[in-house]
């Protein structure tokens, strides 16, 4: 490439000096450490343009015209390239804060430059795993700081970011981004090493990816930073104080996961036994004091990525990221569902003991679950008292009497007794059969559920405990381990004593119920549970939904729904004024 520009006697040299270098030994650089060659690089060409001549804004031009160029060809310089030439934009930029928007000259130069600084940094591995990113100059090695801005995780457990892929078709009904300065990515935690897995990161997801802004910008001491920002808590970013607003996008993680989804909910139905790692109760951030827990539980034969669009509509309001965390619970909906509401259970107790050992944080006792289908009966079944009705359900011996090993007894008696969870305030049932579905009673519920292989270990187990007790059991219990379809007909015993379990009065309880499907043989419904199902006497609101059973969840009208009952709840709990702001 031409560099007539820069064609001083003093550049000349310095290209001499580095086609002498490049030629004689390999292209060699100073580390702050020591002299080092760059084997991981590679080889250098005979001459190498670095423009250290010329005004800053022509140097910010050629190097990142050079950057390009060496990124199409495939060599890592072109990271080294990129930085030079958004950090030269910045200082243009920075000159005339107040004039920081799409129509100055260098704001194209600066994007498109740590566009490709973040895109090739990680195709090239100069992200150190430690808060940094590695570059290289003539006068050696530098490691540029990356420094959070409301992150939920410490800088140095974000090892990869990923400029989202926004060509491909989107899965998501509606995507929310905004133009400002900086680059959206997708920012990948790593568990720290170490970690245990009775901590916390048993609720973190692997491969897991957060929304987050980057800017390259200086450090307030004469040097350079990445500011790696959180879009749903950061709005703007101050130079020579003036407020500039940071670009978003807050969908992309949603619409990578849907993307990328790991399994086949069908698997977790037939084979409630196969076991998923991410499975159980999850976070959706980090864990963050002062926030109330949305709990989002799904329905059968689906997975936690059902939320989605719910979850990318809520996240729009600044009133929810303020005072709301999400949390999701996946679990194999083949298992009888009483099974998966005791892990819920379990996990949501245990959660809150690690996070809140010295009960010091009262919005984790306001949590408000959420739940479609079958996950609206594991919903009731956190704020229901059990009493003994369950096991009634299913035997006609007290449990204490039962022939069994202690060990088997406790594990019922986690199924089939329970009281409410105090920490539980406020329950939304999305179209759920609380007095069950004729579908499961049919024809192609029985042909489901009669694919549906429980593990083998709990198989051998029922099968002992019917033999030893041959007269205690009633019900399809005395013949197998009821799958979650079993336990949907209308006349299942067991679930006809859950509608009837009593719920604590402080519990607020409300219904959004389904009325896309009216087939003859279920009357007015969502096309697999009828109205008269779905609805619930104790239910404080009952709201419509002209929707289909499997996408009322994903309705702008249901989620309108959600969105009230959310901001009602902060009312009611004494957080927010009574019309939100935002």
């Amino acid at each position: 490439m031409a560099v007539s520009s820069w064609a001083t006697g003093r550049f000349a040299i310095a290209v001499i000096a580095v086609w002498i270098t490049c030629t004689a030994g390999g292209c060699r650089l100073f580390t702050r450490d020591s002299f080092r060659t760059t084997a991981a690089l590679h080889d250098c060409p005979s001459v190498v343009h670095w423009p250290d001549q010329g005004s800053r804004r022509d140097r910010a031009i050629l190097f990142s015209k050079l950057a390009k160029q060496w990124s199409e060809a495939s060599d890592p310089r072109s990271v080294d390239y990129f930085f030079q030439a958004a950090a030269l934009s910045w200082l243009e930029l920075a000159e005339s804060p107040e004039q920081i928007d799409p129509e100055h000259p260098f704001w194209e130069i600066y994007h498109t430059s740590l566009q490709g600084l973040v895109s090739d940094g990680a195709r090239f591995q100069r992200f150190d795993g430690a808060g940094g990113l590695i570059v290289y100059s003539p006068d050696g090695e530098l490691r540029i700081p990356m420094v959070s801005r409301g992150l939920d995780w410490p800088i140095e457990q974000v090892q990869r970011y990923q400029i989202p892929d926004l060509a491909s078709a989107r899965k998501l009904k509606h995507y929310y981004k905004q133009p400002g300065m900086g680059i959206p990515v997708l920012a990948f935690r790593t568990k720290p090493m170490g970690a245990r897995e009775d901590s916390v990161e048993r609720f973190i997801p692997s491969k897991f990816p957060l929304a987050a802004t980057l800017l390259l910008r200086g450090d307030g001491a004469g040097g350079v930073e990445i500011e790696v920002a959180n879009p749903l808590r950061v709005d703007a970013t101050e130079v020579e104080e003036c407020s500039i607003p940071i670009a978003k996008d807050i969908s992309c993680p949603l619409e990578y996961q849907l993307q990328n989804r790991p399994t086949n909910p069908i698997t977790g139905f037939l084979l409630p036994g196969s076991g998923n790692q991410d499975d159980g109760l999850r976070w959706a951030e980090g864990y963050q004091p002062g926030k109330i827990p949305v709990v989002f539980i799904h329905g059968l034969m689906s997975e936690p990525t059902a939320w989605m669009d719910m979850v990318n509509q809520l996240r729009r309001y600044r009133w929810f990221n303020q005072h709301y965390q999400v949390w999701g619970f996946g679990y194999a909906t083949g298992s009888p569902f009483v099974t998966s509401a005791m892990r819920l259970r379990s996990q949501c107790n245990e959660a809150i003991r690690l996070l809140d050992p010295e009960m010091e944080d009262p919005a984790l006792r306001e949590m408000v679950l959420i739940g479609h289908s079958m996950g609206g009966l594991l919903a009731k079944l956190q704020v229901a008292d059990s009493g003994d009705r369950l096991w009634r359900s299913v035997s006609r011996v007290p449990i204490d009497q039962l022939h069994a090993t202690e060990v088997v007894k406790n594990e019922l008696r986690q199924r089939l007794f329970f009281t409410s969870q105090s920490h539980v305030t406020r329950v939304v049932y999305i179209a759920t059969p609380h007095q069950g579905s004729s579908f499961a009673s049919r024809a192609p519920g029985r042909f489901f559920s009669s694919f549906v292989r429980p593990d083998e270990q709990n198989q051998a187990l029922h099968e002992k405990l019917v033999a030893d007790n041959p007269d205690a059991f009633i019900g399809i219990f005395r013949k197998r381990i009821p799958s979650s379809v079993d336990l949907l007909e209308p006349n299942d015993a067991s679930l006809k004593a859950i509608y009837h379990l009593p719920v604590p009065e402080h519990v607020q309880q409300h219904t959004i119920l389904g009325t896309g499907e009216t087939p003859l043989t279920l009357g007015k419904s969502d096309g697999v549970v009828s109205v008269e199902s779905a609805s619930h006497p104790a239910a404080k609101s009952e709201v419509h939904v002209e929707a289909a059973h499997t996408k009322i969840h994903t309705q702008d009208a249901a989620i309108a729904e959600v969105t009230r009952l959310l901001w009602l709840h902060l009312v009611e709990s004494g957080i927010a004024p009574s019309q939100p702001d935002s």
